[in-house]
């Protein structure tokens, strides 16, 4: 073959191209907006947007998990994660064998696969001065 064969060799992809890594996704963005464990924020909803404006540099999205309050009413520790963290529940296929009339299943749409399995979170907790800052941080 001369010099007009055709190159069948895999395109380069970029850094923060999820096909790129092997175990996990790490994504490439500037250190001064990647959140650190120990930064202190004054509210809890100033950590949030924090986390929020890192998740869509970084290019994923994020949702609330898990509060835990006090006595007062106060959050404690509250998780956010990436919208893809976790697996999809298994669904009630199995029960139309078990069914014998199929009417009698509740009709679902079906919906596109979100759950991925992300470990993207992070972790504020209240400080005793009323503050929140970041226990863990998984990228």
């Amino acid at each position: 073959m001369g010099d007009d064969s055709i190159d069948l060799t895999t395109p380069t992809k970029g850094l923060n191209d999820p096909v790129d890594t092997l175990e996990e996704w790490v994504p490439k963005c500037d250190e001064e907006i990647k959140p650190v464990v120990g930064k202190v924020f004054d509210t809890l909803e100033q950590g949030g947007d924090f986390y929020q404006r890192y998740a869509h540099t970084a290019g994923f999205s994020v949702r609330k998990a898990t509060e835990t309050k006090d006595k007062n009413g106060e959050t404690k520790w509250k998780y956010f994660l990436c919208s893809k963290e976790g697996f999809k529940l298994e669904t009630k296929e199995g029960l139309t064998e078990l069914l014998v009339d199929d009417k009698k299943l509740p009709k679902t749409r079906r919906r596109k696969l979100t759950r991925e399995g992300c470990n993207a979170r992070i972790v504020f907790k209240r400080t005793q001065e009323g503050k929140y800052e970041v226990v863990r941080f998984h990228e």
